[in-house]
């Protein structure tokens, strides 16, 4: 999936500091890290960066953040997916 395929999926928008909103595809700019997630027949993807200006999150950092937030409004269900290696996207995504 590329970065621009993703984008589409974007719901939920976040930093690191838990500053939480619902999103749509315009709102992601280009240093965010999407962090997908598939359950059943859904994706989502969450647009995650830091607050601080210039500072950018690892994939790890992101994922992780992004996981939480996602479990924490019960998007999960009764069931905690860990996001998948092919929907984390970069710049790029392969």
């Amino acid at each position: 999936m590329t970065r621009e395929e993703a984008i589409q999926y974007v719901s939920f928008q976040m930093d690191d500091a838990h500053e939480r909103r619902k999103a749509t595809p315009g709102d992601v700019n280009s240093t965010d890290r999407l962090i997908g997630f598939h359950q059943y027949f859904e994706t989502v993807f969450v647009a995650v960066r830091s607050h601080l200006p210039g500072v950018k999150l690892t994939d790890e950092v992101a994922a992780n953040l992004a996981r939480d937030y996602l479990t924490e409004i019960g998007w999960f269900g009764e069931e905690l997916l860990v996001p998948s290696r092919k929907t984390l996207c970069r710049s790029t995504c392969t």
